[in-house]
């Protein structure tokens, strides 16, 4: 996984997402953590996955294309955080439809 410079999350400290990063670097669970990742077929804005489910083997195939913006505990905060996203990128950029270009 790619994890972007400017990574959304929501009430984690730094110290927390050090450990977050460090176990997906292991490929590791960890428990109601949901990613943010660009889309993985080129067809959407943002996904939302439960970390979990990337563990799979079809997933860890896809490892070096996913792209990690965000990071929250639980799905309605992931839902939040990309409402959140797409209005940063529209008040920065005027557009909202250039999400690799905003991250990457």
């Amino acid at each position: 996984m790619i994890f972007a410079d400017k990574c959304y999350t929501y009430n984690l400290t730094e110290r927390k997402l050090a450990r977050i990063r460090k176990r997906i670097r292991r490929h590791k669970p960890v428990r109601n953590l949901y990613v943010i990742v660009l889309p993985l077929l080129q067809d959407g804005l943002l996904e939302i996955y439960p970390y979990n489910q990337l563990l799979q083997k079809p997933y860890r195939k896809l490892d070096s294309r996913i792209r990690v913006v965000g990071f929250a505990r639980g799905k309605e905060v992931a839902e939040q955080l990309v409402l959140q996203i797409i209005q940063d990128m529209y008040d920065e950029t005027g557009e909202e439809w250039k999400v690799e270009d905003f991250f990457f």
